[in-house]
């Protein structure tokens, strides 16, 4: 089992690498990093990310761009992705273009933990595909 789900990343890992150079361009976004890596990996790592099971919204693992709001007067927060087990949020991740130098540019990291820290959650999750970061989201 554990063979096979690293042959599955390696496969995708090299999918990305044959095009790297595109994919690292602005003409590809964070829609096509989502559909093509992004929910790939995370399906590989056992994420029902489509919903395949048929569950209902309260008990879906994933949720794609659940929206939060710290408060009624506040504008609307939306990760990308929200990682459940049993209803209870465990961690999110943002998704950036590969473009996206995410090692250097330090907003993506801060706009995620904000997100982890209202939530009360302890990590949130950063990644363009190229680089995936666990961020502490406990403090900030």
């Amino acid at each position: 089992m554990i063979e096979q789900i690293k042959n599955k990343i390696h496969q995708l890992v090299q999918k990305y690498e044959h095009e790297r150079d595109y994919y690292r361009t602005s003409r590809f976004n964070e829609t096509q990093v989502r559909n093509e890596f992004l929910d790939p990996l995370f399906e590989i790592l056992g994420w029902d990310i489509r919903n395949i099971s048929g569950k209902n919204t309260n008990e879906r693992e994933v949720l794609l761009e659940e929206s939060l709001k710290a408060d009624a007067s506040t504008h609307s927060k939306k990760p990308d992705y929200t990682f459940r087990l049993y209803g209870e949020r465990k961690f999110f991740l943002e998704a950036k273009k590969p473009c996206v130098d995410i090692k250097n540019d330090d907003e993506p990291a801060k706009q995620v933990r904000r997100y982890g820290y209202t939530a009360g959650l302890k990590i949130s999750v950063l990644s363009n595909f190229e680089d995936l970061f666990i961020l502490n989201s406990a403090t900030l």
